[in-house]
């Protein structure tokens, strides 16, 4: 799975953990480019830990959420979850 594909996918899973109830349900159908900054998407420090935690479960992709910091683009967020892939 590339870079492009993955960001397809964080906004897959943002919009499905929106829609549970886990993110913020504004996010269920914001405009979420790959310049979109973690920190504009309203998450409290329970919401990171449910994405980072459906980047494991949904992708097979572990990230420290503490290693993620809040001014990082969705974008630059999938380079990094390519690289944990590998």
């Amino acid at each position: 799975m590339d870079e492009n594909q993955l960001f397809n996918e964080i906004v897959k899973l943002v919009r499905r953990l929106a829609s549970g109830g886990d993110l913020p349900k504004g996010l269920t159908d914001a405009p979420l480019a790959a310049t979109t900054q973690l920190d504009q998407l309203g998450l409290d420090s329970m919401a990171k830990v449910s994405l980072v935690s459906a980047f494991d479960h949904y992708l097979g992709i572990y990230v420290d959420a503490e290693t993620i910091p809040e001014d990082e683009s969705l974008g630059a967020l999938a380079q990094r979850l390519a690289k944990h892939r590998k």
